[in-house]
């Protein structure tokens, strides 16, 4: 399993993330 909490990202002075938490399981495939 893969966790991620609290995610943000920015492109230039726009933030295209804030604060992103996820659990990803065995065998699945995500996108954001």
């Amino acid at each position: 399993m893969l966790k991620i909490k609290n995610v943000q990202a920015f492109y230039g002075n726009m933030q295209a993330l804030k604060n992103i938490s996820m659990d990803v399981k065995e065998g699945e495939i995500i996108t954001l």
